[in-house]
């Protein structure tokens, strides 16, 4: 079949096993989940041919050139006749799962329909067609993207920045130094104090065995550190002058210590707290860098929860050599690392916040920003110890979406849960009736194939060969081949009758009770 340029529509997607990888953005507009027509594809068919191909590897890298794509034009021959083959089993046991995940799912849309028609009923029908006009253009505004602008430390940065060019072209900037405002004061002062934590994670990770490299490296970083360190801390002192006595009178009476860059206490405005007079402004403007290193924190948990769940997986299904495995088990260990510099930086600025909120009169942050316990760094998935499915609950650390609580309000939370509860419940949908209509295809496939070698069978198509049994042979290969087709697709249609007698007295009830509806 060919289509004519003017109705072709491209659409562009990423397959489902490497969306993880990609920016939140792309994973709402190049999913296939979200996108009518498609059903429940994945994108990853070309992967499926190679996954089944590695086992020859060992053979086919000691081979020629020439051996070698004979070789593989064989196996995949081979695997190719298979899939035919087993076409009739494997369609059957897809389309039974798909009738029961659309009836689970058509159900599951129901109950939340109807949970929400008392306050929202209007609300629905709205819903519905943004996600309906999204989907028929894709330059509309995007239901499955996150409606709140996310709060991370490079807004806030820009945002400070911007304070300090109006106060200059006002003339009102009140820097104590020509290079350093108080935005950049305190944001480097955040810095410092993550590459303090990020140190003794480091020095933690060497052990008592570490190399002359490793800690040549290592001390390179501490004196580097270091001098940053009594840089910043001359200006800190033009900004809060009180520090001075405060850091001899705690220095007083541990004198013999011997302090490292890592273990340097930076005296910042939540060190301080009430125990030192503090500018306000200095106050106000860590409250705004911790806040949103905060979500930053928040972010990057999601983020490596997925990546580790998707090596986990890719690991489980693909992996079997020992030197792969190696190799994943050494790519776990680093988002393992960056999960607990994550927790870590959550935690300090946590902590920060909880000083700081009072000192600056800021409420209503701790419904976003909770403590965080272990338990609560899990997938959406992960159930903990006596949870069942029917008890499990989600971790607070994906109930929020890096917004104010003010901007976080009951109508967007229910918008976007409504809106993927519809993409679930019509992708299933879908996958029900590109079935059918894939297995009625199989059929006719193998009546044209039968044709066709009805066609090659004929004493017109085979008067070039000369030899009577030549010619024989070929006309009995070929109504061999017409006859395996036609008893291959008997065997399918047998098979396949009473489920899909079952899918079309489902779609006339449904059918019927959206009449009811309607009605």
């Amino acid at each position: 079949m060919q289509l004519l340029p003017a109705f072709k529509t491209i659409s562009f997607f990423i397959p489902k096993f490497h969306l993880p990888a990609h920016i939140e953005e792309c994973q709402t507009s190049f999913s296939f989940n979200f996108k009518s027509g498609v059903g429940r594809t994945d994108g990853e068919a070309p992967e499926c041919g190679w996954a089944n191909i590695n086992p020859i590897a060992s053979s086919t890298k000691e081979m020629g050139p020439s051996v070698r794509r004979d070789t593989l034009n064989d196996y995949f021959g081979d695997l190719n006749w298979k899939k035919v083959v087993k076409l009739g089993h494997t369609m059957l046991n897809k389309l039974k799962d798909a009738l029961l995940e659309r009836q689970d799912h058509h159900e599951a849309l129901d109950d939340l329909e109807e949970g929400l028609r008392g306050k929202y009923s209007a609300a629905l029908a709205q819903w519905r067609e943004q996600v309906e006009a999204w989907e028929c253009d894709p330059t509309k505004p995007n239901p499955f993207e996150q409606r709140v602008e996310t709060v991370t430390m490079a807004s806030v940065r820009l945002e400070l920045a911007r304070d300090d060019q109006n106060d200059i072209q006002m003339g009102t900037c009140l820097a104590l130094h020509e290079d350093c405002t108080p935005s950049v004061l305190i944001s480097t002062g955040l810095e410092l104090e993550e590459q303090q934590r990020r140190m003794k994670a480091d020095r933690t990770g060497l052990g008592i065995h570490a190399s002359d490299n490793q800690e040549g490296k290592l001390l390179q970083w501490n004196n580097t550190l270091q001098r940053r360190i009594n840089t910043w801390t001359k200006l800190q002192e033009l900004y809060m002058p009180s520090l001075a006595a405060l850091r001899r009178s705690v220095s007083g009476g541990i004198a013999a210590a011997v302090t490292t860059p890592k273990t340097i206490k930076l005296w910042l405005p939540s060190h301080i707290g009430r125990t030192a007079p503090c500018d306000a402004h200095l106050q106000t403007i860590e409250w705004k860098l911790r806040y949103a290193q905060a979500h930053d924190a928040l972010h990057s948990l999601r983020s490596n929860l997925c990546a580790q769940t998707a090596i986990l997986k890719y690991k489980d299904r693909n992996l079997r050599s020992q030197g792969a495995n190696t190799r994943a088990q050494n790519t776990l260990k680093a988002v393992e690392a960056q999960l607990e510099a994550a927790a870590s930086t959550y935690e300090h600025a946590h902590k920060a916040l909880v000083v700081l909120a009072p000192l600056v009169n800021q409420t209503g942050w701790h419904s976003s920003l909770r403590p965080l316990n272990r338990t609560d760094i899990r997938l959406m998935t992960d159930l903990l110890w006596g949870e069942s499915e029917g008890t499990r609950k989600l971790s607070w650390i994906w109930n929020m979406r890096g917004a104010a609580p003010d901007e976080m309000g009951n109508d967007n939370a229910f918008e976007g849960e409504y809106s993927f509860f519809l993409a679930r419940a019509m992708r299933w949908a879908e996958e029900v009736e590109l079935l059918k209509e894939e297995m009625r295809r199989i059929l006719q496939f193998f009546e044209w194939c039968a044709q066709c070698w009805d066609e090659r069978g004929l004493e017109d198509a085979l008067h070039d060969v000369v030899d009577d049994d030549e010619r024989e042979g070929l006309l009995a290969y070929a109504k061999r081949q017409a006859s395996l087709c036609r008893r291959l697709a008997e065997s399918f249609r047998t098979s396949w009758t009473d489920t899909l007698a079952l899918a079309d007295s489902f779609n006339n009830s449904l059918v019927t009770q959206q009449d009811k509806d309607i009605d």
